[in-house]
């Protein structure tokens, strides 16, 4: 995978010598919340929704007419449930007439014959279906929805339109993960991503992949071979990508990239440097956050101020972990990742030799 700011991927305007340190000079993609609203109540959720609300359509507009003057590369729908916006469809559309590529991560619960080809019809880029486990008593241990997400599954391989797997790494449902590709490969899936365990709505990530059931994934992704159904690893992710391909890339690709090359948009219209992280401004454009926010100048800051045990490691130039899950599990964006099995195993292995 060659790393996002390699100029065949961005125009050289992203590249600018002006732009703000360890970032492109805009946001090359921005995360957008549509709704609250989800019918279900997945015990990994992050979003904490005291009431049903979608993001007001003019404000959504005007975000959609400045990422395409500032030539952004593609809006990520989400939500909630982003199919139980109901405008996603003509949101599409409105990006897609902008010229933004879109995507859209869902449950599949709602989905539709009519609804897919609308979408399809509208331009949506790609959809990504979220499946945890290959077995309902597996997926049920972070997600609802199991026979309603392979439904979902089923009938976009019907109408012949494509679909990839979202997979959340957790330390109970990694040994399954050989079996979730498995059934990937055999519901149509056209690839999978790998996520980082992010905090839930209480800010709890108990169920970290961490020990050697990190290390056996690791060793089966880095095995793995099936360029008909390829399987990447989040960026987010580094301290994996770290142990699946070693020390391969720096700067933006090297981790965490809030601030760096994405930003996102609230369903209060509010700009975020991630879904993930609480802190919020409004009242400014994509283009005065982007260069006068503080919390992004923090984030930037991540490798002088990021605490033990990343603090030294010689990993950091190639792993910058989720500076969500420092923020809400360890109360310090700063923080390293004390959970990181990287760092662990290099600690152990430094005690007793």
């Amino acid at each position: 995978m060659p790393d996002v700011t390699d100029t065949e991927l961005c125009p050289a305007e992203f590249l600018g010598e002006d732009r703000p340190s360890r970032s492109l000079s805009m946001p090359w993609q921005i995360n957008v919340a549509l709704t609250t609203r989800c019918p279900l109540n997945c015990p990994q959720c992050y979003v904490k929704a005291d009431e049903a609300r979608d993001i007001d359509w003019a404000v959504l507009a005007a975000y959609v007419a400045e990422a395409a003057a500032l030539k952004m590369h593609e809006l990520n729908l989400s939500g909630g449930e982003p199919l139980s916006y109901p405008r996603l469809a003509e949101a599409v559309r409105l990006a897609t007439a902008a010229g933004l590529g879109t995507a859209v991560a869902t449950s599949g619960v709602g989905l539709t014959a009519a609804l897919a080809k609308e979408l399809a019809a509208s331009g949506l880029g790609s959809l990504w279906l979220s499946l945890n486990g290959s077995r309902e008593e597996i997926h049920a241990l972070s997600r609802t929805c199991f026979r309603e997400t392979l439904t979902a599954a089923a009938l976009l391989k019907s109408l012949g339109l494509p679909f990839y797997i979202n997979w959340v790494a957790r330390q109970d449902n990694a040994g399954d993960f050989p079996a979730l590709a498995a059934k990937a490969r055999d519901l149509g899936a056209k690839g999978i991503v790998v996520l980082v365990l992010k905090p839930d709505s209480r800010h709890n990530a108990g169920a970290v992949l961490t020990g050697e059931a990190f290390f056996r994934l690791a060793a089966f992704l880095r095995d793995y071979d099936d360029p008909a159904m390829p399987i990447e690893v989040e960026s987010c992710y580094s301290a994996m990508r770290l142990a699946v391909h070693g020390e391969w890339t720096t700067g933006i690709e090297a981790g965490c990239s809030a601030g760096r090359d994405t930003v996102a948009i609230d369903v209060a219209g509010r700009l975020r440097p991630c879904p993930h992280l609480d802190s919020a401004e409004a009242g400014v454009t994509i283009a005065e956050y982007w260069r006068r926010s503080p919390a992004l100048a923090a984030l930037r800051a991540t490798e002088e101020t990021i605490g033990a045990p990343c603090r030294g490691c010689g990993h950091l130039p190639f792993c910058r972990p989720c500076r969500a899950k420092a923020a809400k599990v360890y109360g310090d964006p700063a923080a390293g990742d004390r959970q990181c099995p990287v760092a662990l195993r290099e600690m152990t292995r430094h005690l007793f030799r």
